[in-house]
C-alpha cells in the first residue's frame, strides 16, 4: 500500500473518531440520563479559630467587633448548604458549582488581622463579665424581695441558674482567648466542612458519603466514597451546565414526569427563584433549596411545592433553622447578623410570636411570649445594667409583677387628719387598740392568698407638714398613740413649690423624729402641668428637691426617703442627677402591679380599710420579709 493512500485512510479514521468523539461529548444529554445521575449535595460548615487541637467556633464576625456566638461545640454554630451536582464518570466522580463551598466570611484574610479579632473579642467579654455581676447583683435584690408564691419566683431561679451557665462559658472563653493573645502567630483561622451526596432512589432519598473534595471559583469536585449508587448514570458530555437541567414547569408534561424514576433537578420559577433539588414531578418535594429573587435562601424538607418539615432559612447575615409548615417556620432558632439568638415559635419565619427565649449578644435575656415580634404576655428580662424584671409585658414594655398578698407580708398605713373623719365627713377619734387591716382596697384588682383580710398593722407613716403653712393638727398625738403601741413611725412632708429653704424650716420646727424612728419623706407627687407652671423644668425642681433632701439629712442625721408614684420615677426621676436617683425610694402604684423600682415600701392602695379607722386608709407593704423589715429597723437604731 503506497504512502500516500495509508495517510489518507489515517486522515479519514482520525477525522471519523474525532468527530464521533465531538459528537458524543456534544450531543445533548437525554432527561433519562441526567435524572439518574443528578445529585444534591449537602456541605454542613462552620468557622473556627484554632490553636494546637482546640477549636472555638464562632458564628458571626464584624470587623468593627471581632467574633460572636462563640462556643467550643460545633453544632452550636453550624450552618448548612445545599447545592446540584452530578456523577460525571462510572466510578463515583462528581461534579458542580462552586457555589456549594461559597463562605460568606474569607478566614484567609482574618490571619493578618488575628492580634486585632483578639483584642476585640477579649474587651466583649470583659464587658460580658461586667454585666454578669451587675445581673448577680439583681437577682440577689430580687430574691431578698420576693416570696416563692410570687408569679415567676421559680422561674427567675432558673433564670439565674442560666446566667451561672453563661458566666462558666465566658470563663473558658476567656481562658481561651488569653492563652491565644500570648501565642497569636500560632492560631489558624479554619473553615470547616463534611459533604455529602443526597441521591433520589426508587426507595426514597439516600445519603452517600463524600471524599476527596476540591473546590475553587468556579467549580467544585469530589468522589462518592462508595461508587454511584446502583441504578445510578452518569454525564459524559463534557460542555454539560447544570443549568441545562433547568425545568420550566409550564412546559412539562406532568403525567410523563409523574411516572418516572424519582429524580432530581433544577426548577426556575416565574418571579426569578430558582429552585434546586428533589421533585415530584415538576413541583419541589423532598430536599431541596431554594434562591429566591430577594437572595434569601430556604434549604431542607419541600412537601408539594411548599417548605415542610426541618429546614432552614437564610436572610442576609442572619439565618433562622427549625420546623417549616405552610411556607412558615413554626418553631426553631435564629441567629442574628448581630450576635443576637432566639429560640423558639415564629411568625412569617422570622418573627418572634409565642413562646420563645432571646438571648442578647451583649448578655441581656429575655424568657417569655411574643407578639408579633415584641414582648406582649408574661415574662423574665434580665440586661447588662443589672436590670432584672419578671411579671407581665404589653407592647414591649414592662408593665410591672402581679404579687400574691398574703399574711406573710409586712403591711403599714399612711395618715393624715383625713382619717380622723367618719365616711360622712364629721370629726372622729381612731381606736387606736383595735388597727387591724380588713381591706387592701376594692378599686384595683390583687390576688389574695386568704379568703379573709385580717393584717396586722406593723408601721406607720404620718403627714407632719406640707409647704410653708399646713401642719397636721393630729401629727403630736398621733405620734403619741403610735409610739405607745411601740410600732415604728415615720413623718412625711408634702412638697409644694414654694422655696425649698423655707419648707425645710417649716418641717424641721414640726417634725418629732427621734432615732430608731422609719426615715423622714418627702412626698413629691407634682403633675406635669404643675412642674411647668411652677419650677419650668424638671432640673429646676430637682434642684429644690435635693436641697430639702440633704437639709433634713443634715439636720436629723437620716437620709430620707423619697415618696413617689411609678409614672413619676418613668419620666421625670429617670431623667435626674445620680445624687438624687441615689435616694431610697418610697413609691405609689394603685393597681394589679407591684411597681418596678429598687424600694423600701410601696403603696398599693389608697381606699383600703382598717379596723378602728372609720374611713378610707392608704395601705402600704415593705419590700421585702418580716426578717428583712427587723433588719431593716434594726439598721435604724
Amino acid at each position: 500500500m503506497n504512502k500516500k493512500k495509508v495517510l489518507y485512510i489515517g486522515g479519514a479514521v482520525v477525522a471519523i473518531i474525532t468527530v464521533l468523539l465531538l459528537t458524543y461529548y456534544a450531543w445533548p444529554v437525554s432527561e433519562s440520563r441526567w435524572k439518574h445521575a443528578t445529585l444534591v449535595m449537602k456541605n454542613r460548615f462552620s468557622y473556627s479559630m484554632k490553636m494546637g487541637d482546640r477549636h472555638l467556633y464562632f458564628r458571626v464576625y464584624n470587623p468593627a467587633e471581632g467574633i460572636r456566638g462563640m462556643s467550643f461545640n460545633p453544632d452550636d454554630c453550624q450552618h448548612t448548604q445545599l447545592d446540584l451536582a452530578y456523577i460525571s464518570s462510572p466510578f463515583g466522580a462528581v461534579k458542580g458549582n462552586a457555589t456549594l463551598m461559597q463562605k460568606d466570611i474569607d478566614v484567609e484574610a482574618l490571619q493578618d488581622s488575628t492580634e486585632q479579632i483578639i483584642s476585640l473579642t477579649m474587651a466583649y467579654l470583659e464587658q460580658r463579665e461586667e454585666a454578669y455581676k451587675h445581673q448577680m447583683k439583681e437577682m440577689d435584690y430580687y430574691d431578698k424581695t420576693h416570696f416563692k408564691d410570687d408569679d415567676g419566683f421559680l422561674e427567675m431561679k432558673q433564670l439565674r441558674q442560666e446566667l451561672n451557665n453563661q458566666k462558666a462559658t465566658l470563663d473558658s472563653l476567656a481562658d481561651f482567648m488569653e492563652k491565644v493573645m500570648q501565642h497569636p502567630g500560632k492560631v489558624e483561622w479554619c473553615y470547616n466542612y463534611n459533604v455529602s451526596a443526597l441521591y433520589a432512589s426508587p426507595t426514597g432519598m439516600l445519603e452517600l458519603a463524600c471524599e476527596g473534595v476540591d473546590y475553587d471559583e468556579d467549580s467544585f469536585s469530589c468522589k462518592l466514597t462508595d461508587g454511584c449508587p446502583d441504578e445510578a448514570s452518569f454525564i459524559s458530555n463534557a460542555w454539560f451546565d447544570l443549568t441545562d437541567i433547568a425545568l420550566n414547569p409550564d412546559s412539562v408534561n406532568r403525567s410523563e414526569i409523574d411516572s418516572v424514576h424519582p429524580y432530581v433537578g433544577m426548577l426556575r420559577l416565574t418571579d426569578g427563584s430558582i429552585y434546586t433539588g428533589e421533585l415530584k414531578g415538576v413541583v419541589p418535594h423532598g430536599t431541596g433549596v431554594c434562591r429566591y429573587a430577594d437572595n434569601h435562601i430556604y434549604q431542607g424538607k419541600w412537601n408539594n411545592g411548599q417548605p415542610e418539615g426541618y429546614g432552614s432559612y437564610v436572610a442576609g447575615k442572619s439565618w433562622f433553622t427549625g420546623v417549616f409548615q405552610s411556607n412558615n417556620m413554626l418553631d426553631g432558632r435564629a441567629f442574628f447578623a448581630n450576635g443576637d439568638y432566639y429560640e423558639g415559635t415564629f411568625l412569617n419565619d422570622t418573627i418572634p410570636d409565642g413562646a420563645g427565649d432571646y438571648y442578647y449578644a451583649n448578655g441581656s435575656i429575655y424568657w417569655g411570649t411574643w407578639e408579633g415580634g415584641i414582648r406582649q404576655g408574661f415574662g423574665m428580662f434580665s440586661n447588662a445594667e443589672g436590670v432584672a424584671m419578671c411579671g407581665i409585658w404589653k407592647k414591649d414594655e414592662f408593665q410591672g409583677e402581679r404579687l400574691l398578698y398574703s399574711e406573710d407580708r409586712v403591711y403599714g398605713i399612711d395618715i393624715a387628719r383625713y382619717q380622723h373623719l367618719t365616711r360622712k365627713k364629721q370629726p372622729c377619734n381612731i381606736a387606736w387598740k383595735y388597727l387591724r387591716i380588713s381591706s387592701l382596697g376594692r378599686y384595683t384588682r390583687k390576688r389574695i392568698k386568704e379568703e379573709t383580710v385580717d393584717y396586722p398593722v406593723s408601721f406607720v407613716f404620718i403627714k407632719c407638714t406640707e409647704g410653708v403653712t399646713v401642719f397636721n393638727s393630729y401629727y403630736e398625738e398621733d405620734s403619741k398613740q403610735i409610739r405607745e403601741l411601740g410600732l415604728p413611725i415615720g413623718s412625711y412632708h408634702f412638697f409644694s413649690s414654694m422655696p425649698a429653704k423655707e419648707q425645710l424650716d417649716w418641717f424641721i420646727q414640726h417634725a418629732d423624729i427621734r432615732k430608731g424612728d422609719l426615715p423622714p419623706v418627702l412626698d413629691l407627687e407634682p403633675t406635669d402641668k404643675y412642674i411647668k407652671q411652677r419650677w419650668g423644668t424638671d432640673e429646676k425642681m430637682f434642684q429644690e428637691v435635693l436641697y430639702w433632701l440633704k437639709g433634713v439629712e443634715k439636720h436629723f442625721g437620716v437620709k430620707p426617703l423619697l415618696y413617689v408614684n411609678q409614672g413619676f420615677i418613668k419620666h421625670h426621676l429617670s431623667k435626674a442627677s445620680q445624687e438624687l436617683q441615689d435616694y431610697d425610694l418610697w413609691v405609689a402604684r394603685y393597681g394589679e402591679f407591684k411597681p418596678y423600682a429598687h424600694m423600701y415600701f410601696w403603696q398599693l392602695a389608697c381606699d383600703g380599710y382598717v379596723s378602728g379607722i372609720q374611713d378610707e386608709v392608704d395601705i402600704n407593704v415593705f419590700n421585702g420579709s418580716k426578717e428583712h423589715f427587723q433588719e431593716y429597723l434594726q439598721s435604724l437604731r
